[in-house]
C-alpha cells in the first residue's frame, strides 16, 4: 500500500458511521431541502470522525482567524458589486458554508475567495447552469449516453458510512479518442458539469435525511489496465485539466477523498503532478493502493457492503448495470 495524505486523520470505522438511507428512511423522506436545511442551519455539522478528518476551516471548527476571515468575506460580498448569495450558496447548507469552502480553497486570503465567488456566480449565470442542470444527460452529451460510458467508464453508485456519493472512474477503459468520435470537449465539459450538479443535490438530500452536513464525495479511480502512453497522451492530458479546472474553479472543496485502486508500477512517478491537478494544495486525503488485496479490506470499511459494487467486492450492483452511470438508478432527476 502506498500513502499519499497531507493530513493525518483517523480511518473512519464502521462503528462511528451513521445508517444508510435504507435504515433510516422512516425519517426525512418527506424533507424539503431549501426549506428545511436552511431553517435549521445553525444546528447542522459534520459527524464527528469527519470533522476531524476534514480538519479546521470547517463549520463548526474555527479558529480565531479563520472566523475573522469569514467576518472580512461577509463585508466585501455585501459591499460594491452586488452579490446574489441566494444564487451563489443554492447548493449549500448556508452562506457561510458556502464562503468557507471557498476560504478553504484559497487557503483563507480573502480577496482570494472572493474572487472565486464573484466569478463563480458569473460563470453560473453566463452558462445557465440551473437549465443545464434539467437537462436530459443525452442533451449534455449530444448523443447516447450508453454510447459514451462505453468509451468514458465512470460511474455513481451508492454512499459512504457517512452518507458521502461515491463516484468510480475506470481511467484504464478511457477511450478519449473514441469518445470524441461520438461528441465533441465542450459536450464533455458540460456533462461534468451536469454530473456535478446532480451530486450536488443528492449532497443536499442525504443533509436533509441524515441530519448532518453531507458537502463532498468520494472519488474511487481504478487505474487497471492503465497505460503510461494513455496518462501522456494529450486527450487524456486535456482531459484531466478540464475536469480539473471545473471542480476548482465551481465546485471547490467538494471532494472529500480521493481513493486509487490498482495503480501501476510507473503511477508513482506521475501520481504527483496527476493529483496535483485534482487537489492543488494538497487538502484532500488521497490513498494509493496496488493490488486488490490491499484496497479491498478498505473499501469493505469504508462503504457499506450493500452500497459497494460487486466489482469491487460488495453487494451492490455490478456497475455495469448501473444504467446512465448511476442517475437513473439512483432517481435524480434527469430531465
Amino acid at each position: 500500500q502506498r500513502r499519499m495524505r497531507k493530513r493525518s486523520a483517523p480511518l473512519v470505522t464502521p462503528s462511528q458511521a451513521v445508517p444508510t438511507l435504507a435504515q433510516r428512511s422512516s425519517r426525512g423522506s418527506d424533507c424539503d431541502p431549501l426549506a428545511s436545511l436552511r431553517a435549521s442551519s445553525e444546528a447542522l455539522r459534520y459527524p464527528e470522525p469527519l470533522a476531524a478528518q476534514y480538519g479546521p476551516g470547517h463549520v463548526g471548527r474555527l479558529s480565531i482567524r479563520e472566523e475573522k476571515a469569514l467576518a472580512s468575506m461577509r463585508v466585501q460580498l455585501a459591499h460594491g458589486e452586488r452579490f446574489d448569495m441566494e444564487a451563489a450558496a443554492a447548493g449549500d447548507v448556508s452562506a457561510d458554508a458556502y464562503m468557507l469552502r471557498c476560504l478553504r480553497a484559497k487557503c483563507f486570503r480573502v480577496d482570494a475567495a472572493v474572487a472565486l465567488a464573484r466569478n463563480d456566480l458569473s460563470w453560473r449565470q453566463s452558462k445557465n447552469v440551473a437549465a443545464i442542470r434539467r437537462m436530459s444527460a443525452a442533451d449534455v452529451l449530444q448523443c447516447d449516453p450508453e454510447a459514451a460510458l462505453r468509451h468514458f467508464p465512470h460511474y455513481w453508485h451508492g454512499e459512504d458510512r457517512f452518507g458521502r456519493p461515491v463516484a468510480y472512474s475506470k481511467y484504464g477503459a478511457f477511450d478519449m479518442k473514441a469518445l470524441l468520435r461520438v461528441t465533441d470537449w465542450t459536450a464533455v465539459a458540460m456533462h461534468h458539469v451536469w454530473e456535478s450538479e446532480q451530486l450536488v443535490a443528492t449532497m443536499t438530500r442525504r443533509t436533509c435525511e441524515l441530519g448532518h452536513i453531507v458537502d463532498k464525495l468520494v472519488v474511487v479511480l481504478d487505474l487497471e489496465g492503465l497505460s503510461l502512453a494513455t496518462v501522456l497522451s494529450r486527450p487524456m492530458v486535456q482531459f484531466v485539466k478540464t475536469v480539473a479546472a471545473i471542480d476548482q474553479e465551481h465546485y471547490a472543496e467538494r471532494l472529500g477523498m480521493m481513493v486509487v485502486l490498482n495503480a501501476p508500477p510507473f503511477f508513482a512517478a506521475v501520481s504527483a503532478k496527476l493529483l496535483k491537478m485534482y487537489d492543488p494544495d494538497g487538502l484532500v486525503q488521497a490513498r494509493v493502493f496496488g493490488a486488490p488485496a490491499e484496497w479491498q479490506p478498505f473499501l469493505r470499511e469504508l462503504i457499506p457492503p450493500e452500497q459497494l459494487p460487486r466489482d469491487y467486492g460488495g453487494a451492490g450492483p455490478s456497475l455495469a448495470d448501473v444504467s446512465l452511470g448511476g442517475y437513473r438508478e439512483a432517481g435524480v432527476d434527469e430531465g
